[in-house]
């Protein structure tokens, strides 16, 4: 059976445990295990809950996490003014609090883990640099036993769980037993290549872990008395996970926030982001005998969060939009903002990795990007696509699939044409319509040493010239074979006409560019061969301007302060872009779908780009790239200039000015990604041209057949 990969993102999690009321490496392949895949899917209601804050009680300066005790009872527990430990219990209404305060620990700067026992006492557990403290106190706050317990410099208690007859504790590399005083009595090494992430006790009763490798995360029972793992084991669909706590209903156990867990599925059943509120967020959540949660929010002002069900809630009535893309989590945090303060949409995201089938991640992301494909080409349209696979986008736009945006924006005084730089809506566009839009771009270029810029015609003959007059000169700061060479100057997309559907891959163009590339050589020849893979004597480097800042790199790394970008042989630079947001043909609410879009593009969210990439918007893409003419700076919270980092280099003015000037000029768009069908299909061809089993001409008309045939596929 396929296992489903999932991402590993269970260590930033809360770490504290809530109680209800195994196997080691010697022993874990000796007998087949039965793997269970946990379908996926969402609750029809997930949506339709609502979220209620309540300040911290009493002295409580900032809330760690929420135990829930035997008889319904609540413990919150944190730290006060002065980091000392305090705790307050409470029901389910919050109508009563009563403190408890903690003396003689010593857990300063540590993350707590509470948990309860059957008698009612409270263990903490935290870890230091190279220890960990157990403590065990009575109901009331009254020390009766302390616990030092060796652990690794680098390793720390994640979670910990009272199992009857004692504690499990949880760190990444194993899980350690311990009796009712502390002391540890062994422990269950985690199976190899995979690393414990959280443990809890499900509704049932069973000791449940989550363990996570390289392509999957799972659930195994252990038994805590024999130390081995027991029962089958859970598949997690992929992006599920975080901390687990305990089931209630038809779910045995709940995980992150908030998926239920039973024999058969994985159920998301919260979903706060239409209400505004990102569940993901919170810590310390905990299951209510009434189906409700409870959770804590904010990091330098906690708050109680309870998140209730509320079907007829005023958010459930705004008109839904929904916004798909695959792993893509930027798109969550803008809708949760766009939640938060729209009255009249509000956006709901579908996440294609959820539940994506695969044997290893780059297989997962491929089908789920397929299936995405297949429910925008068949009608089962979201409102809003977000894709980073430009082959895919320009399928689906070829085929009529999204709407023009410049519609949009003609009839959005705030967010019109004019809001953008003009050349990069131009490289975006095809036959004048704008079917997708990234909010973010770069450039790729090629730097040349101002000497060596040519005067006239810049091709491959031009570079050869200049290379053999130059014979104590490497063509590249660094990778001087022919592979790389060749991925370098290749620019696959201007032999492509995506609007014709047509390529160019047999013109003397590019056919002198696989005979200048033969010339140099093999990669094992080259690597083997050279003592230094930096000259400092090259002629020129691929340049990407993502931050202004990268021209004084590129500088550096030629070794002079004259240097101009000059594009590819025979053809320009080119723009590069981040994702493509796309508005779907088929949308019952396209106003309220550009509503959300046109978000991405307002000054507030627009500036929050400072570096690796460059707004789409003037305004902004002003204020990001005039920064690098001064040092790198913050404005503290009295409104003041903090500048930092006084080494970084800065441009001067005609720097600036020139790099301005050259980014404007460019109109093509390379897309958003550099690894493209096309250019796989190219590297395939000519590795047989460079070891000399074919000539160029022969390598050059196989790539003009596979390149014309993929091009007609997607016709």
């Amino acid at each position: 059976m396929k296992k489903r990969a999932a991402t590993a993102l269970f260590l930033a999690v809360s770490l504290a445990f809530t109680g209800c009321s195994v196997k080691d490496k010697k022993n874990s392949e000796n007998k087949a295990v039965q793997v269970s895949e946990l379908a996926y899917e969402e609750s029809p209601d997930s949506g339709k809950f609502a979220a209620q804050e309540t300040e911290l009680p009493g002295d409580m300066s900032y809330a760690e996490g929420i135990l829930r005790l035997s008889g319904d009872k609540l413990l919150i527990y944190g730290r006060d003014a002065k980091d000392g430990i305090i705790a307050y219990k409470t029901d389910e209404k919050l109508e009563y609090f009563e403190s408890i305060v903690f003396d003689d620990v010593d857990l300063q700067g540590s993350e707590l883990i509470f948990t309860e026992a059957e008698d009612g006492n409270i263990y903490i557990a935290g870890s230091k640099e190279d220890s960990a403290i157990l403590y065990k106190f009575s109901s009331d706050g009254k020390l009766l036993s302390e616990s030092e317990i060796a652990v690794e410099a680098d390793e720390r208690i994640c979670s910990a769980v009272y199992t009857g007859s004692g504690l499990l504790l949880c760190m990444s590399s194993k899980l350690m037993t311990a009796n009712d005083n502390g002391n540890i009595t062994g422990d269950i090494p985690a199976p190899v290549d995979s690393f414990f992430t959280d443990a809890a006790v499900d509704s049932g009763g069973r000791i449940m872990v989550q363990l996570s490798s390289k392509n999957n995360s799972e659930l195994r029972e252990i038994d805590a008395v024999t130390r081995k793992f027991k029962g089958e084991r859970y598949i997690l669909s992929s992006g599920v996970g975080g901390r687990m706590f305990c089931g209630s209903g038809e779910y045995s156990l709940y995980i992150g926030g908030v998926y239920g867990i039973t024999e058969e599925k994985c159920c998301k059943v919260v979903d706060m982001l239409p209400a505004g509120f990102n569940v993901g967020e919170l810590r310390g959540l905990t299951a209510l005998s009434s189906g409700d949660f409870f959770g804590i929010t904010g990091k330098n002002e906690s708050k109680i969060v309870r998140i209730t069900r509320d079907p007829m809630s005023e958010d459930t009535r705004r008109t839904e939009i929904t916004a798909a893309f695959v792993g893509n989590d930027e798109v969550s945090g803008m809708a949760l903002e766009f939640n938060k303060k729209s009255r009249k949409y509000t956006v709901k995201t579908v996440d294609y990795l959820l539940g994506s089938e695969g044997g290893s991640p780059r297989e997962e992301y491929d089908n789920a990007l397929r299936n995405l494909f297949l429910d925008v080409s068949s009608g089962k349209s979201p409102d809003i696509v977000v894709m980073y696979d430009d082959d895919t986008f320009n399928e689906l736009a070829a085929k009529g699939m999204f709407e023009d945006l410049y519609e949009f924006m003609d009839n959005d005084d705030e967010v019109s044409r004019e809001t953008f730089l003009s050349n990069v809506l131009k490289a975006m566009e095809t036959d004048g319509k704008l079917y997708g839009i990234s909010n973010t771009f770069g450039a790729r270029s090629m730097a040349i040493k101002s000497e060596f810029t040519p005067d006239g015609d810049w091709d491959i003959d031009t570079l050869e010239s200049i290379l053999d007059a130059n014979s104590g000169m490497d063509l590249f700061v660094s990778a001087n074979n022919r592979e790389a060479v060749f991925s370098l100057l290749l620019n696959e997309q201007s032999f492509v006409d995506h609007k014709d559907h047509t390529c160019d891959f047999t013109s003397d163009r590019f056919i002198r560019l696989l005979e200048f590339c033969g010339r140099f050589p093999s990669s094992e020849e080259y690597y083997s061969g050279m003592e230094d893979d930096v000259s400092g004597n090259a002629l020129m480097k691929e340049s990407y301007i993502s931050d202004f800042r990268e021209f004084k790199g590129d500088e550096n790394a030629l070794g002079t302060t004259e240097i101009k970008l000059i594009g590819y042989p025979g053809t320009e630079g080119v723009l590069t872009t981040g994702a493509h947001y796309a508005i779907l043909r088929d949308s019952k609410n396209k106003e309220g779908a550009w509503a959300f879009l046109r978000t991405y593009f307002l000054p507030e969210n627009q500036c929050r780009i400072y570096r690796g990439a460059l707004p789409v918007t003037e305004k902004a893409y002003r204020s990001v790239t005039e920064a690098s003419m001064e040092a790198p700076y913050f404005i503290d919270d009295d409104g003041e200039k903090m500048t930092y980092n006084e080494e970084s280099p800065t441009l001067s003015r005609d720097e600036y000015e020139y790099l301005d000037g050259y980014i404007r000029s460019l109109t093509s768009c390379a897309g958003s990604s550099n690894s493209t069908e096309i250019k796989t299909i190219c590297f395939e061809e000519v590795t047989a041209y460079f070891m000399g089993q074919r000539s160029a001409e022969e390598a050059a008309g196989l790539i003009q057949n596979r390149v014309s045939i993929y091009l007609a596929e997607k016709q």
